[in-house]
């Protein structure tokens, strides 16, 4: 089953646990700031199962490197 849903990345109005596994391409280095990654990885660990897989593919060298930055000084949502 296939299903499109138009919406913001922090705020995605499907359930909690909808997905084994997310792929997500070309879309982190759109996020404006710091405020906005947390709140997309905080969607993304609610819409995941337990256990769930998280796919990143980022364009440009420079905008994965910003964001693993990032990620290192999120406070993971499980600690």
């Amino acid at each position: 089953d296939i299903r499109i849903v138009n919406s913001s990345a922090e705020k995605i109005p499907l359930l909690d646990g909808s997905f084994d596994t997310i792929f997500i391409y070309g879309v982190l280095h759109h996020l404006k700031d710091r405020d906005a990654y947390i709140k997309s990885f905080n969607e993304i660990n609610r819409l995941l199962v337990p256990g769930g897989q998280l796919f990143i593919l980022e364009p440009s060298s420079q905008g994965m490197y910003d964001l693993l930055n990032i990620m290192a000084h999120v406070p993971h949502p499980c600690a």
